[in-house]
């Protein structure tokens, strides 16, 4: 409801939420990764999206140790592409630190 209305703080508030009494809640992880990532915190998106993964392979650790094919909760080119965001981000930090050490030299 926040969310579609704009209001990206009380969505995140909401999903922490719930998050504090199911930290395997799905719907608020998602949700909490999409919002970051049109806040361009794509490292928080990231994260998000990781915690999903993890819980996803402890809940399935034997499944996954038998080798048995299973559908995880995210897309490997969701992660891949939030990787290369962060990536991108964190050049883009990099060269503005180097910058502006140079003037301040």
């Amino acid at each position: 409801m926040y969310e579609k209305a704009g209001l990206t703080d009380l969505a995140l508030e909401d999903c922490s939420e719930v998050l504090d009494l199911d930290k395997s809640h799905k719907k608020a992880r998602n949700k909490r990764a999409r919002i970051f990532e049109s806040m361009g915190s794509y490292k928080s998106a990231l994260s998000e999206l990781c915690a999903m993964q993890l819980d996803f392979m402890h809940k399935n650790k034997e499944s996954v140790l038998r080798g048995v094919p299973l559908q995880p909760p995210v897309d490997n080119k969701k992660m891949e592409d939030l990787c290369d965001l962060c990536m991108e981000q964190a050049e883009e930090l990099a060269n503005e630190r180097r910058k502006d050490f140079q003037v301040s030299s």
